[in-house]
């Protein structure tokens, strides 16, 4: 052989092929996140690897939380990694660790894709809003003036947080025709301040319907977390009752006392206005006020005139303790509804008892002076007796019999007395 044969040289051609993996990466919000590309082995030429960053299935980030797109990373010859960078996004917002997706879409020539895709872990770094709910007075009467306030407060957070409006979402009080309500379905504390609230304002009733519960839950949202209980409540006190007894009423020109108990029908309430007795013409809220009894007897107790409330077209029981028997009532009113002017009439249905008076009085009806069903009742009655007879009074007679017995005793007595004198 010369010194020019020709040699042939083995080339292993799969000694520079290798396999290539994305590894997950975790960042904290407003740093860049630094993803990792690695080689199963290094290669003696570099490597370019592309890649793509987007929001995929599963992910929780947006596209305002970091820089998506695409670009490629080289890896030096010999060397098994290489770095991704992808920019994030600071906000103030209480958001939670959020995800979002790094895939290897190409390789140099020989390099295999093994592991193409992973997440990259966003950490959220705002310090969280936290809301309280409160609510005041925890009770009101149906009939108060007094709302009842609920009130959202909030706390903690940064100076980024607290300088936007924080909207929370809310489960208003439930529709109920015992109140009205401010409230919805979201209460909003405006940017730069502390709290918001909404009110709930109770309406009176003359029913006997109980207390009624008024409740509102605040729901925990974006930007916020609730602090304690997510529920406040309050009650509205039901101030209306069936029955209403007054003792102790004084009676013109006596020392004794009469009592009074006012029923009402049907579920309503009773509240009184006015319960007196007076002399004629001292009532006050009878118009016209009668100023003479009825004929032929008297009043021994005066004239009693009320004014109570109730349900409009309502009816009550009044009965009246008087402190001696009673055998009659009558009304001071109209007679009937065409009646132009009042009179004294009997008091229809009425009972009596020993000393109780019963009768049944209906809102805008004959036993009320304003003939109006406005859920008021007023109504002047007084008990009656008859009066004294003016007639004289007959002598009583002796019959003959007893008269001749009568001359025989005095002649036997005077018969007696002449025999002592001798």
């Amino acid at each position: 052989s010369s010194d020019h044969d020709p040699v042939l040289i083995g080339l292993n051609l799969a000694a520079d092929t290798a396999a290539v993996s994305v590894e997950p990466a975790t960042v904290v919000e407003g740093a860049s996140a630094i993803v990792t590309v690695r080689l199963s082995r290094a290669l003696t030429r570099d490597v370019v690897i592309t890649w793509s960053a987007a929001v995929a299935g599963g992910d929780t980030a947006s596209a305002a939380d970091f820089s998506a797109g695409t670009g490629s990373v080289t890896i030096p010859a010999g060397q098994t990694t290489g770095a991704i960078s992808i920019a994030t996004t600071q906000d103030a917002w209480v958001e939670g660790n959020e995800t979002f997706t790094v895939t290897l879409t190409g390789a140099s020539a020989g390099v295999n894709l093994a592991t193409a895709s992973t997440q990259v872990t966003i950490i959220d770094d705002d310090g969280a809003q936290t809301v309280v709910l409160s609510v005041a007075p925890s009770s009101v009467g149906e009939a108060s003036a007094t709302s009842i306030v609920f009130t959202l407060t909030r706390a903690g957070g940064s100076a980024e947080q607290r300088a936007e409006a924080l909207v929370a979402s809310i489960t208003p009080p439930a529709s109920n025709p015992r109140y009205t309500t401010t409230c919805g379905s979201t209460l909003t504390i405006a940017a730069n301040e502390t709290a918001a609230t909404c009110t709930v304002t109770p309406i009176d009733n003359a029913l006997v319907d109980g207390d009624a519960s008024v409740s509102m839950t605040v729901q925990p949202g974006a930007g916020y977390m609730v602090s304690g209980a997510a529920t406040a409540t309050a009650t509205i006190t039901d101030d209306d009752r069936a029955t209403r007894t007054l003792t102790g009423l004084a009676l013109p020109g006596l020392t004794a006392t009469a009592s009074v108990t006012f029923s009402a029908q049907g579920g309503c309430g009773v509240e009184v206005t006015t319960a007196r007795f007076v002399a004629l013409g001292g009532a006050s809220v009878t118009t016209p006020a009668p100023s003479v009894g009825p004929t032929g007897v008297t009043l021994p107790f005066g004239l009693f005139e009320f004014d109570v409330q109730t349900c409009v077209g309502g009816t009550i029981e009044v009965a009246i303790t008087y402190p001696a028997a009673i055998v009659g009532a009558m009304k001071w009113g109209y007679v009937s509804p065409a009646a132009t002017a009042p009179s004294w009439f009997a008091v229809p249905g009425a009972t009596y008892s020993g000393n109780v008076l019963r009768f049944m009085a209906t809102d805008g009806g004959a036993l009320d002076n304003d003939r109006i069903a406005n859920g008021r009742i007023i109504d002047p009655v007084a008990v009656i007796q008859p009066a004294a007879s003016s007639a004289a009074v007959p002598v009583p007679t002796v019959g003959a019999p007893l008269l001749a017995l009568l001359m025989f005793a005095l002649v036997v007595m005077g018969a007696m007395a002449r025999r002592r004198l001798h």
